[in-house]
């Protein structure tokens, strides 16, 4: 416990005390590389996003300090780590090409993959299917690794919004990892929790500074090889939560991770479907949405963790399950609502025609 607490405040301490004077500096040296918008009122903000390094090197002094990594490469990890923070501080400040940028996501997921040796081993009955062909395994882990990568970049639009869903996810994680006895990964979420909390205090509604690509690919990438970890972990062992016995992690990843991925596949979707570059930006997120609908940028970011927490606990209720149904009812749950959000835009598109007519 006392290590578990060290390690937290350390990552909140080192990340805080960083996060003003990167303000500072981005102020001085004008580092805004893009201007976020705030949907409701036309308001433009120059705001810099260099956030990211602040959580980058909250994590990596804390993890230096305080955790050693067992039974998980922690070497390819570090240097996977370190390659796709500086590919998106790089893009932060002066733009990369969408193809360079794909390249770069599946070289640090073939790193943490192919020599790591961190790949999915089991769908623990999922389709029928158990345990899992190794290069498919390898395939499927890479995959879904850099779309976690992009899909957190994306979801990073709105004050207060990625910030918060990644703490929530990464507290998840480390309880999962506790009751799973895999203490130094236990560890390592708190360690990035802790940042994140520190990152919050300046990104909260009205934000003083946004994560940016380099913090939303080091989140992503590090969701992914933890998913992959938890996944690996509960196959094997299983879990009690609250007198629950979990003998497959995928529908409680997939509840956690569900909105940020949904979200992501949506927007691509819609974008090949209007003949657009699937990374062109556009306002078609979920929160952008939402934004529409008078919502607050707090009250976004709150609907999403609540949101998310009710899909998590949905996916213990569901734990008997078969797991491909545990996450075809969650998908069920989350295109409800994505309908439910839809028509009431509408609806209100549909009342401000008339009116002006």
């Amino acid at each position: 416990m006392y290590l578990a607490i060290l390690t937290l405040i350390s990552g909140f301490l080192i990340s805080y005390l960083l996060m003003p004077n990167i303000i500072y500096l981005a102020i001085r040296k004008n580092l805004f590389s893009t201007l976020k918008p705030v949907l409701n009122g036309g308001e433009i903000r120059k705001i810099s996003n260099l956030g990211g390094i602040a959580i980058f090197v909250g994590l990596r002094i804390t993890h230096s300090l305080f955790i050693d990594l067992e039974n998980f490469p922690s070497n390819y990890y570090i240097a996977a780590l370190f390659i796709i923070f500086l590919v998106g501080l790089n893009d932060d400040l002066t733009g990369m090409k969408p193809l360079n940028r794909l390249i770069a996501q599946i070289t640090v997921a073939l790193v943490i993959v192919i020599p790591g040796d961190l790949y999915v081993h089991s769908l623990d009955g999922m389709f029928g299917i158990y345990e899992l062909n190794p290069m498919l395994g390898m395939f499927f882990s890479a995959f879904f690794i850099v779309g976690l990568i992009n899909a957190f970049n994306l979801i990073d639009g709105i004050d207060g919004l990625a910030g918060s869903l990644a703490l929530l996810i990464m507290l998840a994680f480390a309880y999962l990892f506790y009751l799973l006895h895999s203490t130094d990964l236990a560890l390592l979420c708190l360690a990035f929790s802790g940042t994140l909390i520190a990152f919050l205090i300046y990104n909260a509604h009205p934000a003083k500074i946004f994560m940016g690509d380099s913090g939303a690919y080091i989140i992503g990438f590090t969701m992914g090889t933890l998913s992959i970890a938890l996944v690996n972990g509960i196959s094997q062992n299983s879990l009690e939560i609250a007198g629950t016995t979990v003998h497959s992690a995928y529908g409680i990843v997939s509840a956690l991770l569900f909105l940020p991925i949904f979200d992501t596949i949506r927007v691509f979707t819609l974008r090949l479907c209007n003949k657009q570059h699937p990374f062109k930006g556009d306002s078609n997120h979920m929160h952008h949405r939402l934004i529409k609908l008078g919502f607050t940028h707090p009250q976004i970011a709150g609907t999403f963790v609540v949101t998310t927490l009710a899909l998590t606990l949905c996916s213990i209720l569901l734990h008997n399950f078969n797991p491909a149904l545990q996450v075809l009812i969650l998908l069920g749950i989350v295109l409800l609502l994505n309908l439910i959000t839809y028509y009431a835009l509408k609806r209100q598109q549909n009342v401000k025609s008339q009116i002006q007519n």
